[in-house]
């Protein structure tokens, strides 16, 4: 019943700086409460690690066992610490403090001491000496000011820092002494010198400042500064090498600077692709690495200053201050949706200037398709620059095709939007740009965009935008003049001057359908006529989602308030629900579609899956876990689809489905020589279905075959939509009516052994007692059949109401 979703690696951003190995061959990371080993020489993945099962507990602190080779500390948020071996990822030893760590700095040149902060009840911070080999803690002093805290490479300085000020002290022989430094600028850095005595201050206006005030200088009021200027935006971190000639430094401009600090030349690796947020340096000085924002990690020699090799992750949480402080909601729902490359079942993300193509199932990324060709730029004082986001990308249904739509919204100047299509080159293994169109539906967004399925027929791309019209846009075959192909605008329709929605194409790729506000018109897209318009908009609601389902006659679609299912033969909604939809997705292998629904009872949202042939809903998933922002079926050949979602933190997370977690709606088997017990288990399913969904909405035939009980299966059979006299040319293959029509027909007769008849008695006498319309598989501690009814029921009773009438 509750699930949780497993986090894709690499999809978080890191929260600690990454650490080498000893013999610089490895880089590991602390991702969320994941730790990750990664080679530097082949880029692969070398392990994953998870800390802890708890998903609001995360890593605070990592370092490497100085005495013991592939040995690793990790510190967690909850005061859990964890000696690590990462050869074969065991847990050699773990033990718990009595606190809540908001911060834990090792001390590098002791490694058996350490000193962390703590938050209280009261949000008041303490500081503690920690020793590791004795596990013994010491209360060091209370703080009133903290934004973070430094430790010098010695164990000898503490500095805690506080907006514009520096509390530090001096821990001689275990007497702490204070001395407090005022700066002039909010400070966003800091560091000590590894060996002389001063220290390094970072602010909010780019200058890194000089303070003599360390060993003998630390009792003087006065103190020598020096200052170095060049960033023209906050220090976010800087870094002295070993030996303390090098200072490194990077921040919102995306360029890494490297001073000599002796003759105060720098030297700079520009067009890193994303700001600075932490450098690490190896012991021997001769790698470094740099995390950027965009959850990259560069490698970098410091012999050439080239770079070695790049580590990249789910990049789509890099822009998210660009997505949500955008003006128009169009901006955000488009770019946060994910999608799926078919060639080989690729998750693809939009990045801030690109395409991410992720490999989920080898925890690695692809490639990365760069679609608005924009070096970096950071903002203009405390203005921020608008940049274009990737709003659509859709890909053809053999992957040959790619198609993007990239917008820029900004304050002064109209919408700009540029429509790309992509075609996959085989000698490269890459997409390369073949058309580009320029505000395809004028100075506005473009709301919909889909590929036709057929093969066979030419390739076409449908748009829709906020100009109200729909255009369709075809392959032109190479001519003399033109000898590639191209993409061009081959016709415009509009219908009733409404606002024109999402679109589809049926499988076959002969029937269009496109949403105008609460209706859904059907075109043949090759002559541009009107076929039918599917018109069923319960109290005017605008429809916001619309697919054709696959290997099937129906449509499924929904507004803000209503789920309901449509049948292409009949044009007639088959089935409807009173249920706040958030997001609808189809599984690309199966006729079955899950929705989304987000919950304000609880911090999670409900999955439903159902099949368009019957109301009831397959599985029912209550997720335990942060309001998710997009979700979609990554398909598997092997092993079927897997649900993955994007949570609040825009990051993957996978849906663990283990049998043990599911609830099904079922009929539970009795005998079906006794047609009493069968209405009875009909009419039970009914009322215990109604009671938590509400009644649903069906035809009058439907009612009278429940009503009628003892002619029950010959009128299921009459009224069941197989049962027609449609043309052969747009039946459904006989396997799918093939059960239902047995079902119908024949009874089904097993052959009991005798040692087993008496248990096969008692079973039969309790289904005939106590039918159950819920079938749970396995179990769940604590939990009852009775306690599992009032849970489903307490959950769907505000989310679906009563019938819906057409």
């Amino acid at each position: 019943m509750e699930v949780t979703g497993t986090t894709v690696v690499g999809s978080f951003s890191i929260n600690l700086p990454p650490i080498f190995s000893i013999d610089s061959k490895y880089i590991i990371c602390a991702s969320g409460r994941n730790i990750t080993v990664q080679s530097i020489v082949t880029g692969f993945l070398i392990k994953s690690i998870k800390t802890v099962e708890d998903a609001n507990v995360s890593i605070v602190a990592v370092q490497l066992d100085q005495t013991i080779p592939n040995h690793i500390y990790t510190v967690l948020s909850n005061g859990l610490i964890q000696h690590w071996n990462i050869q074969d990822s065991s847990l050699v030893n773990s033990w718990k403090l009595n606190f809540n760590i908001r911060e834990f700095k090792f001390i590098e040149k002791d490694p058996h001491n350490a000193y962390f902060v703590s938050n209280s009840n009261d949000k008041e911070y303490v500081l503690y000496l920690y020793n590791l080999k004795d596990k013994k803690c010491q209360k060091v002093m209370k703080i009133n000011k903290y934004d973070f805290f430094e430790v010098s490479s010695n164990g000898k300085y503490i500095a805690i820092i506080s907006e514009n000020e520096v509390l530090l002290l001096n821990s001689f022989n275990k007497t702490y002494t204070e001395k407090i430094i005022k700066h002039n600028e909010i400070i966003t850095s800091f560091t000590f010198h590894p060996k002389n005595h001063y220290i390094v201050l970072g602010n909010i206006i780019g200058a890194i400042t000089l303070i003599y005030c360390l060993g003998d200088y630390f009792n003087n009021n006065s103190y020598v500064e020096s200052t170095m200027h060049w960033h023209s935006h906050g220090v976010r971190n800087m870094k002295f090498t070993a030996d303390g000639y090098y200072l490194m430094s990077g921040g919102e401009e995306a360029v890494l600077v490297i001073w000599q600090l002796e003759t105060r030349k720098k030297s700079f690796i520009p067009r890193l692709g994303s700001p600075i947020q932490s450098i690490s340096i190896n012991n021997s000085n001769t790698l470094f690495a740099t995390y950027l924002e965009d959850s990259t990690i560069h490698v970098i020699t410091s012999s050439d200053m080239n770079i070695k090799q790049t580590f990249s992750g789910i990049k789509m949480a890099s822009f998210k201050e660009n997505i949500l402080s955008a003006e128009s909601p169009i901006i955000y729902k488009q770019a946060v949706e994910l999608a799926v490359e078919p060639r080989h079942n690729f998750l693809v993300t939009k990045c801030e200037r690109s395409l991410q193509f992720y490999d989920i199932k080898n925890q690695k990324m692809s490639n990365e398709l760069t679609v608005v060709s924009r070096n970096y730029i950071s903002r203009i004082e405390d203005e921020k620059i608008r940049k274009p986001i990737i709003t659509l990308a859709v890909f053809s249904a053999n992957g040959k095709w790619l198609a993007t739509v990239d917008t820029r919204e900004d304050k002064y100047f109209p919408i700009e939007t540029s429509l790309k299509i992509w075609e996959f080159n085989e000698d490269i293994q890459e997409y390369v740009q073949n058309t580009q169109i320029d505000n395809p539906h004028g100075k506005g967004f473009v709301y919909s965009m889909k590929f036709n399925n057929s093969t066979e027929n030419t390739p076409l791309l449908v748009t829709t935008g906020q100009d109200r019209k729909f255009k369709v846009w075809q392959l032109n075959e190479p001519t003399k003049n033109n000898p590639s192909y191209s993409w061009n605008c081959r016709s415009v329709c509009e219908y009733k001057n409404k606002k024109l929605g999402e679109v589809s194409f049926s499988d076959d790729g002969s029937v269009l359908a496109v949403v105008a506000e609460q209706e859904i018109s059907l075109w043949n897209p090759y002559n541009n006529t009107l076929q039918y318009v599917l018109s069923y908009s319960p109290q005017k609601e605008s429809i916001l989602n619309m697919h054709f389902i696959p290997n099937s006659y129906y449509l499924v679609a929904n507004s803000s308030n209503y789920l309901y299912v449509w049948s292409l033969l009949t044009c007639s909604v088959c089935w409807c629900y009173r249920l706040a939809v958030d997001q609808l997705v189809l599984d690309p292998y199966t006729n079955q579609f899950m929705v989304g629904i987000k919950s304000n009872d609880f911090e999670g949202f409900y999955l439903l899956i159902f099949d368009p042939n019957y109301y009831f809903p397959l599985s029912c998933f209550r997720v335990t876990d942060k309001p998710y922002r997009s979700i979609i079926y990554l398909p598997d050949k092997e092993e079927g689809s897997y649900i993955l979602y994007m949570g609040e933190d825009f990051s993957l997370k996978l849906l663990n489905r283990s049998k043990s977690e599911i609830i099904q709606f079922n009929r539970k088997k009795v005998d079906e020589n006794k047609p009493e017990d069968v209405a009875n288990s009909i009419e039970a399913q009914q009322e215990l279905f109604n009671s938590m969904f509400g009644k649903i909405s069906i035809s009058s035939e439907e009612n009278e075959i429940i009503s009628q009980k003892k002619t029950m299966k010959k009128k299921a059979l009459d009224n069941s939509p197989f049962a027609t006299t449609l043309s052969s040319h747009i039946m459904v293959s006989l396997s799918t009516p093939f059960e239902v029509f047995m079902n119908n027909c024949m009874d089904k007769k097993e052959i009991i052994k005798p040692e087993e008849k008496k248990e096969d008695e008692k079973e039969n006498v309790e289904e005939v007692k106590n039918i159950e319309p819920i079938k749970k598989l396995g179990s769940i501690k604590g939990e009852s059949k009775k306690q599992d009814l009032t849970f489903m029921n307490n959950i769907f009773n505000e989310l679906i109401t009563k019938e819906l009438k057409a």
